[in-house]
Formats: C-alpha cells, sequence, structure tokens
C-alpha cells in the first residue's frame, strides 16, 4: 500500500504517513470482507466511521484507500454504478 506524496513531505514525515496509510487501507480491507457483497466508496466511509469512531475521516481518505487496493488488484469494479453520499453515481467494486 503507499502513501501519495502530493505535497513533496520530507522522507521522516513520508515515512509516518505511509504507516499510518497502510494501517487505514488494512481496516478498510477488513471491513471490505465483511460486507460480502459489492460496494462503494461512501458505503465503505459510512461502515468504517461508525466501526472506528473516526467521523473526522475525510470520504477522499477513503477513496484513496479504495484506489489503492483497486491498484494492487485487491479489488476490482463491478462496471456497474450506485448513488453516493452526495446524489451522485460512484462505482461499485468486489473482491
Amino acid at each position: 500500500m503507499s502513501y501519495f506524496n502530493t505535497t513533496n513531505e520530507p522522507e521522516n514525515q513520508l515515512k509516518l504517513f505511509t504507516k499510518l496509510n497502510n494501517g487505514q487501507d488494512k481496516r478498510v480491507l477488513e471491513l471490505i470482507h465483511t460486507l460480502n457483497k459489492p460496494f462503494s466508496a461512501s458505503q465503505i466511509w459510512q461502515k468504517y466511521i461508525h466501526t472506528y469512531f473516526k467521523k473526522s475521516t475525510p470520504i477522499t481518505s477513503i477513496r484513496r484507500s479504495v484506489t489503492t487496493l483497486k491498484q494492487a488488484g485487491v479489488i476490482r469494479e463491478t462496471g456497474n454504478k450506485v448513488k453516493g453520499i452526495y446524489g451522485r453515481n460512484e462505482l461499485e467494486y468486489k473482491l
């Protein structure tokens, strides 16, 4: 898993942020396994904030985890779209 260093953080900060993101990616993957059905980023985010009591976690952070898991080949798109929390279509994924 990875951290996207879009703000050009120094090496020591980058290591810390990568470690934190890897933890989030693992938690997101655990939640995906509990669903046993296709999901969207919004659905994972809602489950994440309730399971880990982290309401301050931005949905963009969960989207990053979903993208990272997709790029790693852990999950894949279903080809379907579902309504997200903001009323917009989102891609649906599965294991």
